[in-house]
């Protein structure tokens, strides 16, 4: 309501100055009708007069143009700020939009990430997104750093949170035979 406040204020200051001109236009008109009759005195004091309301219209002109100005600047202040909005709803929309399909699992103890509903992570067509940068609102899908055993290590490129998932790589124990000096005995 400011800013209504503001412009019809502007305007109203407009309508001031462009009456206080046609006064000023009208006091001249007269004195031209006049031409040189009348005395001198009432002349000057009409030129004052004239001179003393041009310079009143001067004044208003450019308080007028200093309040115009404040205006546009403070317009220009929210429509950038309209802009940010709108670009900031048109991201919220996005990732309402990408992340529609994700949900929270633990993929092991103390871990989770965010998987696709529709993915079977038997058959290996699982990724998982960091649920960290999820929760700011960013999809960034973990990276593959290393196998260990038990355990594939994914990282997030974004904030470097790790997640282990489980895996089916289990040690296995060789026994070499090996020959030994009781081996002849």
């Amino acid at each position: 309501m400011a800013g209504v406040e503001s412009y019809l204020r502007l305007a109203g200051e407009a309508v001031a100055g462009v009456k206080a001109a046609l006064d000023v236009v009208k006091g001249a008109a007269e004195l031209f009708k006049r031409g040189g009759r009348g005395n001198d005195t009432e002349t000057e004091r009409a030129l004052q007069e004239a001179q003393a309301r041009l310079s009143d219209l001067f004044d208003r002109s450019l308080h007028l143009q200093e309040a115009m100005l404040s205006l546009y600047e403070k317009n220009q202040a929210v429509v950038t700020e309209n802009d940010k909005l709108r670009r900031q709803i048109g991201e919220f929309d996005r990732f309402q939009r990408e992340s529609g399909g994700y949900r929270l699992k633990t993929l092991a103890k103390q871990t989770v990430a965010m998987v696709p509903e529709n993915a079977d992570a038997e058959a290996g067509d699982a990724h998982y997104a960091c649920a960290q940068c999820f929760q700011e609102r960013h999809i960034a899908f973990l990276q593959f750093d290393h196998t260990e055993f038990y355990f594939d290590r994914y990282s997030c490129p974004r904030c470097g949170h790790r997640v282990c998932v489980p895996n089916e790589s289990r040690p296995t124990v060789h026994v070499v035979p090996r020959r030994s000096k009781w081996d002849d005995v």
